[in-house]
C-alpha cells in the first residue's frame, strides 16, 4: 500500500512538471540517502550500501537536456571520463544552487553534475555554459580549501591540487581568449573536463582527510577499557568491612552486577556497529538508568520479597526511582534553543515556567549557605544578585519597546560571574579552614558548590532561559544520586 501511495504522489508530480509553462524550466529530483544489502540493512561500506539511486525530471521549457550529456570528459582521458561518471550526494549542493540562481555554499566540497545542467532558452552550445559553471564550482571549493588549510589544519597534497586547478584553469582561459571563435570547441570541452577532474580531486582529498578513522587509537581506547575492567574486579569482591577478605555476592547482587555489565556491553560495544542507534541513543540511555534504578530501589524496598506499601513507596529506598523520571522530564525543556523563530512558544520559556525555575535555584542557593555546605555568604549573595539579573534580562527582551533588549543585565551578570569567580580562585579564605578544621573534606565541598553555583549562572547568561529549567532538573539529579550513594 505504501509503495502504491508513493507512485500516485509521484505521477502527479510528474504529471504537474510535463504540463508546466513553456516558459519555466522546473526540475524535481528523486533520491535515497543510503543503499541497502539484500537482507534489508545500512550504515556500513559495502557496494550495495553506499550506493543510492538519482532520479532527475525536467519539465519542457528546460529545453533539451539530451545536449549536456554530450559532455563526458572523454577528450581528456579516461580519468576525466571517471569524474563525469562518478556522481556524490555532496554534488547535488553546487548543482541545485546553480539551478536556483543561489551562491554555492562556501563550505561545499561538491561538484557540479553537468548533465542536469540545462541549457540557456534555446542555446545549442552547451560547452561553454558548464565550462563556466564549473570553474565557478572550482573557485569556490579552491577558495574553501585555502582557508580551511590556513586557518585550521593544513592539508595534504594541496600543492599537487593546486597543480591541477592551474592546468584546468589555462585551458579554460585559452577557450575564452578565442571568442566566439570557440563557442563549442575542443577548448571549452577540455576544460570541462579538466575542472571536473579537479573538482573530483578535491572531493577525493575531503574523503581522506575527514572520513578517516585512527584505527590504533581505536585499538588503544578499547585494550585500556578492557584492562580496566579486569583490573577491577578484585575490587568489585571485596568486603566493605574488610578490605583483606573477599566478598562473595548473594543471590540478588549478582544478578545486579550481570544486568549491569550486560547494559554496558551493550551500550559500548553492540550498539556502536548500528548507525540507527545514534538517533535514538538518549532514549536508549534512558531504558538503561531506568532499569538500573528500578534494581537499587528495589533492594532498599525490598521489592523482590514484600509488597511495596504505600508507606515504603515514598521512603528513602524509593528515591531512585526519581532519577530516570527526571531524565524523562527534562527532554520537554530542551528545545527552543538558538534561532529558532518560535522560540517564545516553548515550555521552558514559559513565564509560568522560567520564573519558578529560577525562584526554586535561588532559595536551593542561599539553603545551601544556610544548612553549611557553603561558608560564604558573600558568595551566596552575589549567586543570587546573579540570577536576579538574569530575570531581570528576561523581563526585558520580552518587552515590546525594541531598545529593550536585555543585553545590559546580560553583561552585567557576566560581569558578576567573573568577580566572584575570581574572588573564589584568589581568595585564602583562612578563616573558612579553621571553621572546618576537624573535618577537612567540608572545604571541597565548598568550593564545588560554590563554582558550580557559577558555571550554572554562566551556562544560562549564554544559553538562555531554557537552561533554567533544566539546572534545576540537574540539582534534583544531583541530590538524588547523593541520596543513592549514601
Amino acid at each position: 500500500d505504501k509503495l502504491k501511495q508513493m507512485d500516485q504522489a509521484l505521477s502527479i508530480i510528474l504529471d504537474s512538471l510535463d504540463d508546466s509553462p513553456t516558459n519555466e524550466c522546473q526540475v524535481a529530483f528523486i533520491f535515497g540517502d543510503h543503499g541497502m544489502t539484500e537482507d534489508g540493512n545500512h550504515g556500513g561500506g559495502s557496494r550495495e550500501e553506499i550506493n543510492a539511486a538519482l532520479f532527475a525530471h525536467f519539465s519542457p521549457g528546460c529545453g533539451d537536456m539530451r545536449l549536456a550529456k554530450d559532455i563526458d570528459g572523454s577528450e581528456s582521458g579516461i580519468r576525466t571520463e571517471e569524474a563525469f561518471q562518478i556522481v556524490n550526494q555532496i554534488d547535488l549542493v553546487p548543482t541545485i544552487s546553480f539551478l536556483l540562481g543561489l551562491p554555492i555554499p562556501f563550505a561545499n566540497l561538491g561538484g557540479v553534475i553537468p548533465s542536469l545542467l540545462p541549457p540557456h532558452s534555446k542555446m545549442e552550445k552547451i560547452a561553454p555554459i558548464i565550462a563556466t559553471t564549473l570553474a565557478l564550482n572550482a573557485a569556490q571549493v579552491w577558495r574553501y580549501l585555502t582557508v580551511y588549510s590556513d586557518t585550521a589544519n593544513k592539508l595534504p597534497a594541496l600543492d599537487e591540487l593546486h597543480t591541477v586547478l592551474q592546468d584546468a584553469v589555462g585551458v579554460y582561459r585559452s577557450a575564452l581568449a578565442a571568442g566566439e571563435d570557440a563557442e563549442d570547441s575542443l577548448a571549452y570541452r577540455e576544460a570541462c573536463a579538466k575542472l571536473k577532474l579537479f573538482l573530483g580531486e578535491a572531493t577525493g582529498l575531503g574523503k581522506r582527510v575527514w572520513t578517516r578513522f585512527n584505527t590504533f587509537g581505536m585499538i588503544v581506547g578499547a585494550s585500556v577499557v578492557f584492562l580496566s575492567l579486569i583490573l577491577g574486579l578484585p575490587l568489585w569482591f571485596r568486603s566493605p568491612e574488610r578490605q583483606s577478605k573477599i566478598h562473595f555476592y548473594t543471590g540478588s547482587e549478582c544478578f545486579q552486577v550481570a544486568v549491569t555489565l550486560i547494559l554496558m556491553a551493550f551500550q559500548c560495544i553492540l550498539l556502536t556497529f548500528s548507525n540507527s542507534y545514534i538517533n535514538e541513543e538518549i532514549k536508549i540511555i534512558q531504558f538503561f538508568l531506568a532499569i538500573i534504578c528500578i534494581m537499587i530501589a528495589g533492594q532498599g524496598t525490598g521489592v523482590t520479597n514484600t509488597a511495596m506499601t504505600p508507606s515504603t513507596l515514598f521512603s528513602d529506598n524509593a528515591i531512585p526511582l526519581l532519577l530516570p523520571f527526571c531524565s524523562r522530564i527534562g527532554n520537554l525543556f530542551v528545545t527552543g534553543h538558538g534561532l529558532d523563530p518560535s522560540i517564545h512558544l516553548h515550555l521552558a520559556h514559559s513565564m509560568f515556567c522560567f520564573l519558578p525555575c529560577m525562584a526554586s535555584l535561588a532559595f536551593a542557593r542561599w539553603e545551601a549557605f544556610r544548612r553549611g555546605c557553603t561558608f560564604s555568604r558573600k558568595h551566596a549573595l552575589l549567586d543570587c544578585a546573579t540570577l536576579f539579573f538574569l530575570v531581570w534580562s528576561w523581563i526585558e527582551k520580552r518587552s515590546p519597546d525594541p531598545e529593550r533588549n536585555g543585553f545590559l543585565f546580560c553583561r552585567i551578570t557576566l560581569a558578576i560571574i567573573l568577580f566572584s569567580g575570581a574572588l573564589l580562585a584568589f581568595a585564602t579564605r583562612q578563616e573558612d579552614f579553621q571553621k572546618v578544621s576537624a573535618h577537612p573534606n567540608r572545604i571541597l565541598v565548598d568550593r564545588v558548590v560554590t563554582a558550580g553555583s557559577k558555571l550554572l549562572a554562566f551556562i544560562m547568561t549564554v544559553t538562555g532561559p531554557s537552561t533554567a529549567a533544566s539546572s534545576c532538573i540537574f540539582l534534583l539529579s544531583v541530590w538524588i544520586l547523593l541520596c543513592i550513594t549514601n
